[in-house]
């Protein structure tokens, strides 16, 4: 089951303005992110996601990729990228790409995971932002996850690109 699935019953007028509603949707996804990072379901990291993908792609519920790779990065990250990207299509997993690793990093940094989870931030992965996943919620969605599904949806179904890029809050 996709979150597209989940998610049809949610409201959403086809013609908003989406660029007006793309800090907002910067805000949704850092909100999501911090939600997956509480409750145990975000992975960070380019070879920790590839795995997680190769076990377990159907409990994948996003995937975020930066959309330009950082100045003077490997090549090897840009072709991890890449597979990535060609893998969660060949899946239909949602894959949203953002402005820049540099806040991407900062939102996972930014909230510290209590001592009572699960986080699957292990010190070796927090260092590798360039990659996250997010898994399916074991008690149902939340009103963010439903909220970045349903604009998901609707940028991919409006752009010949099949991109979905969302600029981050600073």
């Amino acid at each position: 089951m996709t979150l597209t699935d989940r998610c049809d019953s949610v409201p959403m007028d086809k013609n908003e303005n989406y660029e007006k509603k793309e800090t907002s949707m910067g805000d949704t996804l850092r909100e999501v992110v911090w939600q997956a990072q509480e409750q145990g379901r975000l992975t960070c990291g380019v070879n920790d996601c590839a795995q997680l993908l190769e076990v377990d792609p159907y409990n994948v519920m996003l995937c975020v990729l930066p959309e330009a790779a950082a100045s003077g990065s490997e090549v090897s990250l840009h072709i991890h990228h890449m597979l990535i990207e060609a893998f969660c299509r060949e899946y239909d997993i949602r894959l949203v790409k953002v402005d820049s690793l540099s806040k991407m990093s900062d939102i996972v940094k930014g909230r510290t995971p209590s001592t009572d989870n699960c986080v699957k931030v292990t010190r070796s992965s927090a260092a590798d932002t360039s990659c996250l996943i997010v898994q399916y919620p074991s008690d149902g969605t939340s009103e963010e996850d439903e909220v970045l599904a349903e604009y998901y949806k609707n940028v991919i179904f409006s752009d010949s690109s099949q991109t979905c890029v969302i600029s981050l809050p600073d």
